[in-house]
């Protein structure tokens, strides 16, 4: 299934997770977390199966043009913009992650290996304002995973993979800086749009499905661009 313009408001689980050989096409795609739902959520959550097998065909989505609004808070539970494990692939492009517990978490060694050898990218991308633990955060991207405790936020469960070495690579062109969203949080008035377009000079591929025109990072190329805020097709609330 390829999908886009696609929004999801106070879930109170995933934004958007996919699993069991899912590799689909997806752009324009909005979250805003619920800042008083006390849970695992996370902005994107891939899994190959429940069971992180090889088992073909393996989960694989293409994703462009995403901004994700996590709750601004640091929570009982953990949350990630980014939660990619059990032997998924994903190639990820021009995304915006803001207000979560930490940017990215890989789970799990084969994963690692995907990340290292080039079926799982994350690039032309942005994460900010991260709440988690300033301390064991690596430049607000990935907790620094060295402890041998299960189930502790610095475990090491990808076999010493460095998340936020790999994120932060040259040849990724992602950046830690401010959006500039200031209405990411905002439940009933939104603002997902910065305030000036956040051209990166990558376009998607003219495949006929992803708008080759988006040459800019995040769901919004500017403060006036209101597709999931403007029309009858959607109404944000926090009720």
């Amino acid at each position: 299934v390829n999908a886009d313009h696609l929004a999801c408001q106070w879930n109170q689980d995933d934004g958007f997770d996919w699993d069991n050989g899912y590799s689909g096409k997806l752009q324009y795609l909005v979250l805003q977390q619920d800042p008083e739902f006390a849970d695992d959520t996370n902005g994107f959550e891939g899994d190959n199966d429940a069971k992180g097998s090889t088992a073909a065909p393996q989960s694989n989505p293409t994703i462009y043009n995403a901004t994700l609004c996590g709750k601004n808070r640091d929570v009982a539970k953990q949350q990630y913009g980014m939660l990619l494990r059990r032997n998924t692939r994903a190639h990820i492009y021009n995304t915006i992650a803001v207000g979560f517990e930490a940017g990215l978490d890989i789970r799990d060694s084969l994963t690692a290996d995907s990340a290292k050898n080039g079926g799982l990218v994350i690039q032309n991308s942005i994460f900010f304002g991260m709440v988690g633990n300033s301390s064991m955060l690596d430049q607000g991207i990935a907790y620094r995973e060295i402890s041998t405790v299960k189930d502790a936020l610095d475990y090491d469960d990808d076999g010493a993979f460095d998340e936020a070495a790999w994120w932060i690579g040259s040849a990724n062109h992602n950046s830690v800086t401010d959006p500039r969203i200031g209405g990411c949080f905002d439940s009933d008035a939104p603002t997902f749009g910065p305030a000036v377009p956040l051209a990166d000079g990558a376009a998607p591929p003219n495949d006929g499905f992803f708008n080759p025109t988006a040459t800019y990072i995040g769901a919004f190329k500017n403060a006036d661009d209101k597709w999931a805020t403007t029309g009858k097709w959607a109404v944000w609330s926090k009720q």
